[in-house]
Order: structure tokens, then C-alpha cells, then sequence
């Protein structure tokens, strides 16, 4: 079973889950890596610590650091989208620099901004919509970047949300599930996924997003078998 993004992570036996820590507890010397993850300087958290990008370096090699994130873009917070930019390009061209396979996104309300960035950035690994609210109508250009796969976990308890039906326009076979911060069981929400999409095919989206990412499975089945 794969929790594509969680910050939470329980690490139970037969459980894949990517973490994504908080920097201000890594910075503080409060967190230690248990299984896979991601580091990077979540949109809310801009300006709100030194050194970001110094603390980034020193994890960037560590043998469970599959990519960069969350990093992203955010209308509802005060940080100003050129700044949020500024950073975005940043763990971009981090993940370039240490031939990181992995990125993970943070979009709110920015769907339009992130657009030309996604077109013109030179970033070859795969890029993970975390909580994904995109559009239908976004899913549209969004699902002819091969780069992307979506994840979701929200989403799917709000019926009458954008973010909902346009998991339902999501390409089959780049659709992931999370926990994100939620501390829910992964089981629940894929069972939940599978129940409104059940052409979903999940087992192969966790065993291809994994290979695809470098996560050095110890079997095929652990990969590619998420019941």
C-alpha cells in the first residue's frame, strides 16, 4: 500500500509512505527519517526560519531523500506569489542540481501561475500535485505534462468541490492517494478513491510512480501489489 504523501507517517509493515517533515522541526534537530521523504520549504512557512536553503543541502544526499518538497504556490496565505516564485524556482533547481527524481506541489488558487512555470522549467523527474484541487477544466493542460502525477485525499470527502470533479477527469493511470496531515488511515481513503473511480488502476500507479522515483523496492509485490 502506497501513501504517495503524508505527514504523519505510521511505518507499518507493508505500508510505503513518503514524508514529507516539517523544516522548522529538521532545522531544530527534532525529526529523524524513519522511512522515504521529501524536504523542502512549504510556502508557509517562507520567512519564518535562517538558512532555509543551507538545511535543504545537508539532507539532500541522505539515502532515503527521494526529491524536493513541498514547495509551491498559495493565495490564501500574505507571502507575496513573487516571493513564493522566487522559492518555488529555487527547489527546482535544487532537485536539478542533485538529480532528484521528485518534486512535490503545493498549488492553492494558483493553477494559472503555475502553468508557464511547469512549461518552461527544464525539471526532467516527476512532479506530485499533493491534495490536488485541480479543475476539470485545469486537468485539461495539466494531464499533457507527462512530468505529473495527482494525489488525493481531501478531495474525495467534498462532492460539490473543483478539486473533486476533476479527480474524476484525472488521468486513470497517474491517480494517487494520501493521508497528507490528516492521520487517517491510507486503507480508508484508497478505498474511498476506488469507490467513485474504480477504473483506477492503484496497484500499477504505486508500483510505476515508485520505479519511476527510485524507491528501491525490496520485491515487486511490495511495489506493485497495494491491496
Amino acid at each position: 500500500m502506497l501513501d504517495a504523501h503524508t505527514h504523519r507517517p505510521k511505518r507499518t509493515q507493508g505500508l510505503i509512505e513518503i514524508e514529507s517533515p516539517d523544516i522548522r522541526l529538521v532545522r531544530e534537530g527534532n525529526w529523524q527519517p524513519t522511512g522515504p521523504f521529501v524536504l523542502g520549504l512549504h510556502p508557509w512557512w517562507i520567512g519564518q526560519m535562517a538558512e532555509p536553503l543551507e538545511t535543504l543541502f545537508s539532507w539532500m544526499e541522505h539515502p532515503e531523500c527521494l526529491g524536493v518538497g513541498e514547495t509551491g504556490l498559495d493565495k490564501l496565505i500574505s507571502t507575496s506569489l513573487e516571493t513564493q516564485i522566487f522559492w518555488f524556482l529555487k527547489h527546482l533547481d535544487l532537485a536539478k542540481t542533485y538529480k532528484k527524481s521528485l518534486v512535490v506541489l503545493h498549488i492553492v488558487r494558483s493553477w494559472s501561475e503555475l502553468k508557464p512555470i511547469l512549461r518552461q522549467s527544464k525539471y526532467e523527474g516527476k512532479i506530485l500535485l499533493h491534495d490536488c484541487q485541480a479543475s476539470a477544466g485545469d486537468l485539461k493542460w495539466l494531464e499533457t505534462d507527462e512530468r505529473l502525477w495527482f494525489s488525493y485525499g481531501s478531495a474525495l470527502k467534498k462532492k460539490t468541490s473543483r478539486g473533486f470533479q476533476g479527480f474524476l477527469e484525472a488521468p486513470a493511470g497517474k491517480v494517487l492517494f494520501e493521508t497528507d496531515d490528516s492521520g487517517e488511515d491510507i486503507e480508508n481513503t484508497v478505498r474511498m478513491g476506488l469507490g467513485f473511480r474504480p477504473e483506477v488502476p492503484y496497484a500499477e500507479n504505486s508500483y510505476r510512480f515508485l520505479k519511476a522515483v527510485g524507491y528501491p523496492c525490496v520485491s515487486g509485490k511490495v511495489c506493485a501489489d497495494p491491496k
